[in-house]
């Protein structure tokens, strides 16, 4: 929280990258829980409010909305968005979905019966989910169902922002010719400071074009009009090269959009508590491509499995046979639900399923065969 700040406005003791860091002047000041508290009394109890804590430990960032203090309703925290920087945002290293597994693993047993989240993927601070965590390029809105498939199953209130249901992406490089271009003013002075301390204006460029804000400010892309349909007149933020391909237009006609995918995985939550209350178990933490975990509440289980590569992979989960399945993001067959000879899941591309049943089915089906999806659930033909 940054509504407390050290009023002396001192300067900050050494620098954290040359742009530098005062974060410790305004960031999670001891009277933030004060002024918090003395808030909540008057928004109590019919407002739902969420806070950003940007700084600080997780568990110190769940107790402005845990249940003994409840200065909060939910809260977003950073982990997950933090794991391909190295000294700062705009100097990233490649995602790692072991490191992200465990980051949300973290979180989701933390916050467990004692905080809630609010989960999200994108911001107006972060970039494109499928740019940055898919495959914008040869699996858009194959990887934005894996993404969007994860959002839907984890514990917390999912959030999504202006354009991640239909899977814009970041904005084309090429867009971009110079500095003076960039609107995001903290990628402008970081460049400039960077510049000055001497480092290859080249790739520094690079790095600010990829990475800056204005990727996910672009505009909303509504259909393949002009200016993508958000203005009569050339609006301040730029607009995404790709608008005319990727709209909402487009994505309302198209039975197995992102954007339709979104709209059932939403019904489909309201339908399962196990999704939004259910105990978390990350079951395949060693996989280096495929993100499985287990949701159990009493009378129902759930079993995720999200392959986040370009190929195929296999997963032996003995407890998965048996059970309904929810849905595939991506499938070459179109057919989901299919184990190979020796009882392994196989996972196309890019693909999600979930499995829902009883925790006495999870743990007393065990045959290859008993994947197939009853007909009358009628979930068998979503997302192909």
């Amino acid at each position: 929280g940054t509504i407390a700040k050290v009023e002396t406005f001192p300067n900050a003791t050494g620098r954290k990258h040359a742009a530098g860091w005062g974060a410790q002047f305004y960031a999670n000041r001891p009277e933030v829980h004060q002024y918090l508290q003395e808030l909540a009394k008057v928004y109590r109890p019919g407002f739902v409010t969420v806070g950003e804590v940007a700084f600080g430990a997780p568990d110190a960032a769940l107790r402005f909305a845990d249940q003994e203090h409840s200065e909060l309703r939910e809260v977003f925290i950073f982990g997950h968005v933090n794991i391909d920087w190295s000294e700062s945002k705009f100097n990233p290293k490649p995602f790692d979905l072991m490191r992200f597994k465990q980051v949300i693993t973290g979180q989701q047993k933390m916050a467990h019966q004692k905080a809630w989240l609010g989960n999200y993927l994108e911001n107006h601070d972060q970039l494109r989910a499928v740019s940055r965590f898919g495959d914008a390029v040869k699996h858009r809105e194959a990887s934005g169902k894996v993404l969007a498939t994860m959002l839907m199953t984890l514990e917390g209130t999912p959030f999504i922002y202006q354009g991640q249901e239909i899977g814009m992406t970041n904005l084309d490089p090429a867009q971009v010719k110079s500095i003076d271009e960039v609107d995001d003013i903290e990628a402008r002075s970081y460049y400039h400071a960077h510049l000055a301390g001497g480092e290859d204006g080249r790739t520094l460029f690079a790095h600010i074009v990829a990475r800056n804000r204005d990727n996910v400010r672009s505009v909303m892309q509504w259909d393949n009009s002009p200016y993508a349909g958000f203005s009569a007149a050339r609006p301040a933020m730029p607009v995404n090269a790709n608008f005319s391909s990727i709209n909402v237009a487009a994505s309302n006609k198209d039975p197995r959009s992102l954007l339709n995918f979104y709209r059932q995985l939403i019904a489909l939550r309201k339908t399962h508590p196990s999704w939004v209350v259910g105990t978390f178990e990350n079951i395949a933490a060693d996989d280096p491509h495929i993100f499985a975990y287990r949701r159990d509440v009493q009378g129902e289980s759930s079993l995720v499995l999200l392959n986040f590569s370009g190929e195929q992979q296999r997963i032996r989960v003995a407890a998965s046979a048996g059970l309904t399945t929810v849905r595939e993001t991506y499938s070459s067959n179109g057919t989901p639900g299919a184990a190979d000879s020796g009882g392994a899941v196989v996972l196309g591309p890019w693909e999600a399923r979930v499995y829902v049943g009883s925790r006495a089915v999870l743990q007393a089906c065990a045959a290859p065969g008993a994947l197939t999806p009853p007909a009358h659930l009628g979930w068998a033909s979503m997302g192909k």
